[in-house]
């Protein structure tokens, strides 16, 4: 199945996973509080917060992704292709 991403999804799992997709050694994704900042230079419009990529996270990523949901955020990152 694929499931559309709206901007607001993409844009996030984009900055979540960029040291994944930059394949820096040992990544990690960004912390809430780090993404958070860099969101809201990138969308000042939008009202980024830690609480807000919380739940988009949960919501729109995990739930749809069943195989990320128990194996973490490298499989969370891989299931991104399935997105458009």
């Amino acid at each position: 199945e694929i499931w559309p991403l709206d901007d607001d999804e993409r844009l996030l799992l984009v900055v979540l996973g960029q040291r994944y997709l930059l394949y820096e050694e040992d990544p990690r994704p960004l912390s809430y509080a780090m993404a958070a900042r860099q969101l809201a230079y990138l969308r000042p419009d939008v009202g980024w917060n830690e609480r807000r990529i919380g739940m988009l996270r949960r919501t729109h990523s995990i739930l749809r992704c069943p195989s990320a949901a128990s194996s973490g955020w490298a499989t969370m990152f891989c299931c991104m292709t399935i997105y458009r």
